[in-house]
């Protein structure tokens, strides 16, 4: 018989096998030393997982809790806590700080341009990116390749 398999294992921790795949894995443990360290860890990952659970169960003396009530006090107890925001409050809460800090920047931008030496260096930096003259270049494409090879000739556009 080869190894047995960790869910058989479980299946044999918690006494659903019955039958000859008892009597089979019994006889397996029986013989095989590898199968048996393996069932003592899975015994031992058990008895872990049952305390985890045990300390999530409530204890016997614990009252059944309505969830209406448990709802109505939560919610007195943080309404009684908050303070009622104003509209000044809610203009100035930090999800509105990066509106106010753009607003200040198109503001000073805004002053800034309307003062004259500002607004006459901006006039000059225009000007110099302003394109001022234009010259028409005309390209004769049959000139530049005759037949299957390329012209040799140095052009300059």
């Amino acid at each position: 018989m080869t190894c047995i398999h960790d869910g058989n294992l479980r299946l044999y921790l918690d006494g659903e096998l019955a039958g000859t795949e008892l009597a089979e894995v019994t006889e397996h443990l029986a013989s095989c030393a590898e199968c048996l360290a393996r069932l003592e860890k899975v015994r031992t990952a058990r008895a872990e997982t049952e305390a985890v659970l045990a300390t999530l169960a409530p204890a016997a003396d614990d009252v059944a809790i309505n969830p209406a009530m448990a709802y109505a006090q939560f919610t007195s107890q943080f309404a009684t806590d908050r303070d009622p925001k104003t509209w000044i409050n809610r203009l100035l809460a930090p999800s509105w700080r990066p509106v106010w800090g753009l607003a200040m920047l198109a503001l000073i931008i805004a002053i800034l341009v309307s003062v004259s030496p500002v607004r006459v260096l901006a006039q000059r930096l225009l000007a110099m990116l302003r394109v001022q003259k234009i010259q028409v270049v005309t390209i004769d494409p049959t000139t530049l390749m005759s037949g299957s090879e390329p012209d040799s000739r140095p052009y300059k556009l």
